[in-house]
């Protein structure tokens, strides 16, 4: 057994202790903060749930501080699909902790495994709207909206016969009213990333300034997406192409991968995911126009009913590899991730067939230019233009004075572009009389030298 195991073979040693009135049971969860528990209140017998901050953030007191904004910030709100917070504090042992309402549900995320809630989605969105509307009247903005932290418990006066409520403020940050500065939350002003890259907001990518309200607009756009059609609108494993994605890509377009859904709600969806705050609705105006849509124009069902289920086996049955839902959106970055639309992939193998074009007459001029050069570089012979002798007569080219080291005395000529090291075999005016260069007198040597030595400076300058 190695260290590992032995540390989870550990009694707990939380489990039996009393925070509080508080007598602790069972544990239930953890998260990257703390530890939630079950607890009973010793008197009455209530059921809880006690968090406790994680033993290595305790002697932190950024974390200590960021644990108890939690606690305030939720205390502040009353609404049915927000969780009720009883009392926080510290045991005399140091450990930090919140007491809150017990919560006999699952969560969305689990709840999504087995089920589509395709039909009451709307529903649903709009009990957390209208919570979070509360939440934001008190300037409390939540930044980490994610099915995770969404509680599905029975409700038969709820039209869903269920009720959403959100949990996990632990990210929380209460805004400033306008007229102080909000030191209590400096940790999380610009430049830190805060919150999970699925389910956050361009400006919460960006890091650029703190969030607003907004934010957690967004990220309910992006719930709401994923309980319509199955996924979010941008799915990877790298956070770094999330942020990417989430930045400067635009989403998938819902209707066109849920047909039956409104144009109204299509347009609404696509308004939570602006990619500028200010375009999309505040909280309350969402809660609203929620009310205003009377159905999806989808039912509930199975997991294997989502649309991006049903999408995934038609390319299986093509034989085509099914990729992330974000493809098409990656595709115009790299124009190489595959997409889990089938129109896309026709359009981006189209695309790349196009863009051979420019690459092969590259290709095609690269390999002229190699072949010039290697044949100059080997000294094989042009072909000459002809000789163009003026009506004056001028001695030969060939019959230059011996001590001639230029050719002042020839009949001016073309330039050859390039002409081979040896003018006398480039120029069969200037050869012997079996043909071969520097037999014919000596000065006709030294000019042939001379032009050969013009020639390797131009080679030089190509090298």
């Amino acid at each position: 057994m190695d260290s590992g195991e032995a540390a989870n073979t550990q009694p707990d040693p939380m489990l039996g202790r009393t925070l509080s009135q508080y007598r602790i049971v069972r544990k239930i969860a953890q998260g990257g903060m703390g530890v939630v528990y079950e607890a009973t209140h010793l008197e009455s017998g209530i059921r809880a749930a006690v968090k406790v901050l994680l033993p290595e953030l305790s002697s932190r007191a950024d974390a200590v501080s960021r644990f108890f904004t939690e606690a305030r910030a939720t205390s502040m709100l009353a609404h049915d699909s927000l969780v009720k917070i009883f009392e926080h504090g510290e045991s005399p042992s140091g450990e930090a902790f919140i007491i809150m309402e017990y919560i006999d549900g699952e969560s969305l995320r689990q709840a999504q495994e087995k089920n589509y809630f395709g039909g009451s989605a709307l529903r649903l969105l709009q009990q957390m709207a209208s919570g979070l509307a509360v939440a934001h009247g008190k300037r409390i903005i939540h930044r980490d909206l994610k099915p995770d932290n969404i509680m599905l418990v029975p409700d038969s006066a709820s039209t869903a016969h269920v009720r959403a409520k959100i949990l996990d403020f632990g990210i929380a940050k209460v805004l400033p009213d306008g007229s102080a500065k909000d030191s209590a939350n400096a940790a999380t002003r610009t430049g830190t990333l805060i919150g999970t890259p699925m389910y956050m907001s361009p400006e919460q990518c960006r890091a650029s300034a703190p969030p607003d309200e907004k934010t957690d607009v967004y990220s309910l756009g992006v719930i709401l997406y994923e309980m319509l059609y199955g996924e979010p609108p941008f799915t990877s494993e790298s956070a770094g192409e999330l942020f990417a994605l989430q930045m400067f890509a635009d989403p998938p377009r819902l209707k066109q991968r849920v047909p039956a859904i409104p144009d109204k709600l299509d347009a609404l969806v696509h308004r939570l995911l602006a990619k500028q705050p200010t375009t999309r609705p505040t909280m309350a105006e969402l809660a609203t126009e929620l009310e205003g849509i009377p159905s999806t124009g989808l039912e509930d069902g199975v997991a294997h009913d989502r649309p991006s289920v049903a999408s995934s086996r038609a390319q299986a049955g093509d034989g085509e590899q099914i990729g992330t839902a974000s493809g098409l959106i990656r595709a115009q970055f790299t124009g190489t991730t595959r997409n889990t639309e089938r129109g896309e992939l026709v359009r981006n193998a189209n695309a790349k067939k196009s863009s051979m074009v420019p690459v092969l007459l590259s290709a095609t001029l690269l390999a002229v230019v190699i072949a010039v050069l290697l044949a100059l570089r080997n000294n094989k012979p042009v072909a000459q233009p002809k000789v163009v002798i003026s009506a004056v007569e001028q001695p030969a080219p060939t019959v230059s004075p011996p001590d001639a080291g230029n050719t002042g005395g020839v009949a001016p000529r073309p330039v050859l572009p390039l002409a081979t090291a040896n003018a006398a075999v480039a120029d069969p005016t200037a050869t012997g009389k079996h043909g071969k260069s520097g037999k014919s007198g000596k000065g006709g040597h030294k000019a042939g030298k001379a032009v050969g030595a013009g020639n390797k400076i131009q080679v030089d300058l190509w090298k």
